[in-house]
């Protein structure tokens, strides 16, 4: 029997099922209807013989030595235990610089394979690109996991400490949306352990604040109750990294309260997420009152990335952070101030008591947004993928891979945001520390904010953010379900996970009325 492992489901499946499923599933018929190659999949044992035959007729000693060496070390690294049949030789032991340059040899084949489809069969060659771009397309939207009609256990409430029950909570494993530490019968959940990844994942209880309006009261009381939690990345290579996020919840001034989440990266990524959360929330409790929170903010933020530039114990060179702090005053005003691709945003329900509204109240600070493309180039950027550097720095060749800045000298900093704190090479080509801000105010049918990293918002949209947020009383509980689901999707769709991080809070009035100003 084949056993496959994958987010919080292991399925035992009989070989001779895994084969027609391959031949036969929902995937292979989407895929067959894309390209007639796919029909192979179909074909008998002749075929599949004839073609192995072929492939072989194409490769030496060297060739079969080199794939199955790369074999072993992938299923080593995933917890197997491989051996090399018929060949003699040691394994490849694959150093940095070797695989740097099998990466240059892979990518100039690659090329090479592409122009000559391009100049034999220019029809292939196009569509191909449609298909590849259809198959990431479909990928994007079908990050389900195997197994996906498996009942799956949650260990959250409905685990028993005591008893070491398991309890079913009659969903499915799509309607599941309790975070869950996994199933201790998995010995490998997303390439960890289920006990790596509770270790990896922590929580501040829900705390609560309450708001007693403006003076005079014109204003009407509110009280928010509000949680956090961070979940740590995996890194095949590096199992060891550090949770580069950081986060402000619930720190008070005279008249306000500060929320904020740091997405650091780079090697140093970690001290300038810590330097840029300590230095924005001093000058946030040194405001003066007659400073407006925008000038506050332009001055934090630029005193940060300042900071980092002088010092001489971070370097901030190819490191640094994105911010987004919210800042919720007495009054109910809303400041927003962000750079980056974390993300703000405030779920309203509707006035006729029906479905929920979105409001986001950041834009993400990325290559693909026009106006900040346009800056990148003015500052002397290149805007490109990887592979469109590779070929002659050429935009409108195409690919599927993300936008990112480059220098017109040389293949860095690579970028894929074009606002952050640090990052000094990347401010040289345009990157900014000067954030942008969004300013509102509270109204009665506003019921919840949330403020995350991008893995948050790479894999749940906002329209499911606030589907899973409504199921929830305790925002300690929308936290959990919300880095559960996305921590879940991301080790469906890779081998690696950064780091996520999101702050819930829960709005509510104290008095009936209406507007909050």
């Amino acid at each position: 029997s084949t056993t496959l492992r994958r987010g919080s489901v292991v399925v035992l499946r009989d070989d001779n099922e895994v084969v027609e499923s391959a031949k036969t599933g929902r995937e292979a018929q989407m895929a067959n209807q894309l390209s007639y190659q796919f029909k192979n999949l179909q074909r008998g044992d002749s075929f599949t013989k004839g073609q192995m035959a072929k492939w072989k007729e194409n490769m030496d000693g060297d060739d079969v030595h080199m794939v199955e060496s790369c074999a072993r070390e992938e299923m080593t690294r995933l917890g197997y235990f491989p051996v090399i049949v018929g060949i003699k030789a040691e394994p490849i032991h694959f150093t940095a610089d070797l695989v740097e340059e099998l990466e240059k040899d892979n990518t100039k084949l690659i090329e090479k394979m592409n122009n000559d489809l391009l100049d034999d069969n220019p029809e292939d060659f196009h569509r191909r690109k449609r298909q590849k771009s259809i198959l990431n397309w479909l990928s994007q939207l079908r990050r389900v996991s195997f197994g996906q009609k498996t009942q799956r256990f949650v260990r959250d409430d409905a685990y028993d400490t005591d008893t070491d029950d398991m309890i079913d909570p009659s969903r499915d494993i799509e309607n599941a949306d309790t975070f869950a530490s996994w199933p201790k019968e998995a010995y490998k959940v997303g390439f960890l352990s289920d006990e790596e990844v509770s270790d990896r994942f922590s929580i501040e209880n829900t705390k609560y604040l309450l708001v007693e309006g403006g003076r005079g009261g014109r204003s009407r009381s509110f009280s928010i109750a509000y949680s956090a939690a961070t979940q740590r990345g995996y890194y095949p290579q590096d199992r060891d990294k550090k949770n580069q996020d950081t986060f402000v919840s619930g720190v008070r001034s005279k008249s306000s309260t500060l929320f904020a989440v740091f997405d650091g990266h780079g090697n140093d990524g970690t001290a300038c997420a810590a330097a840029a959360k300590d230095i924005i929330c001093k000058q946030f409790l040194e405001k003066k009152k007659k400073m407006s929170f925008e000038n506050m903010f332009n001055n934090a933020y630029k005193q940060a990335n300042d900071t980092l530039a002088g010092s001489e114990t971070i370097d901030a060179s190819k490191s640094g952070t994105t911010a987004v702090s919210l800042c919720i005053t007495d009054n109910g005003g809303v400041h927003v101030a962000n750079v980056g691709d974390s993300r703000c945003l405030v779920i309203s329900s509707s006035h006729q008591g029906g479905d929920q509204t979105v409001s986001v109240l950041t834009q993400d600070h990325t290559p693909d947004n026009v106006a900040e493309a346009n800056r990148i180039k003015q500052c002397g950027g290149l805007v490109l993928t990887s592979d469109q550097y590779d070929r002659n720095k050429d935009d409108s060749i195409y690919s599927s891979e993300p936008q990112r800045v480059w220098s017109s000298e040389g293949k860095f900093p690579g970028t894929a945001f074009t606002r952050s704190i640090g990052d000094m090479v990347a401010n040289e080509l345009g990157v900014t520390s000067e954030p942008e801000h969004t300013i509102s105010k509270l109204h009665k049918n506003d019921k919840m904010f949330v403020i995350g990293s991008d893995g948050i918002f790479d894999f749940i949209s906002d329209d499911d953010i606030a589907r899973i947020s409504s199921q929830y009383s305790d925002p300690a509980l929308v936290c959990k379900a919300l880095v559960g689901i996305s921590y879940k999707r991301w080790s469906d769709s890779e081998e690696r996970t950064d780091d996520i991080t999101v702050i819930v809070g829960k709005i509510s009035t104290v008095k009936t009325g209406c507007l909050l100003c």
